[in-house]
């Protein structure tokens, strides 16, 4: 039986290990994700993207971190049953993993509009390291791109698909871009370097 068993590879989980170590340093931890990566930097994939940085720049904790801390990790494996008054968690493909303690540290998911027509080819999420490969993949330079949602995520991933030499248009339903953090006066100016830099903008509207 597992002292502690983490759900998720994320920077919470590694910073759950790095607290657990400050009071236990014997009991074993055991980390299951679902992705095949090691602990990555989610705000620089818009730069893999871009050419503008490695992959080796995303790594956030490499293999040395684990066996530091003395940490079993399994990567690719999905977690799809949890027991919890058995304390016993059930993976993908059969494989069960019992455990004392135990921290979901999975984050969140991206929103699927709810438009007709998702879920065909060509529709891609930009939330993971695993949808940028698929991008890079499907793109090609003078495509055309539409991006639905016009915050944080949505303009890294339309700055980056700009530079990549697609034409970009950004979809917001909101009056103005980056809503939650900014007001309209400030939210002028960036749309308006947005604009200049190439990206067209539509804002007060959505998909269908």
């Amino acid at each position: 039986m597992n002292e502690y068993l983490i759900i998720g590879n994320s920077a919470a989980a590694t910073g759950a290990i790095e607290g657990i170590r400050t009071v236990d340093k014997k009991g074993e931890i055991t980390v299951l994700s679902e992705e095949p990566h090691l602990c990555y930097s989610r705000p620089l994939i818009s730069y893999f993207l871009a050419g503008k940085v490695d992959g080796e720049k995303l790594i956030y904790r490499g293999w040395d971190f684990y066996q530091r801390n003395n940490v079993k990790l399994y990567l690719g494996r999905k977690v799809i049953k949890l027991d919890s008054p058995k304390k016993i968690v059930e993976m993908e493909g059969n494989g069960e993993f019992s455990y004392k303690k135990l921290l979901i540290a999975t984050g969140s998911s991206p929103l699927t509009p709810p438009v007709k027509g998702t879920g065909k080819k060509g529709q891609h999420f930009f939330y993971t390291l695993n949808d940028v490969y698929d991008l890079k993949e499907n793109i090609k330079e003078g495509e055309s791109a539409v991006i639905v949602g016009g915050g944080l995520i949505g303009l890294k991933a339309a700055e980056a698909l700009s530079l990549k030499g697609l034409k970009v248009t950004v979809v917001e339903r909101a009056p103005y871009l980056l809503s939650s953090i900014l007001n309209q006066v400030s939210a002028a100016i960036l749309e308006e370097r947005i604009r200049n830099s190439g990206i067209r903008v539509i804002v007060n509207n959505t998909v269908e």
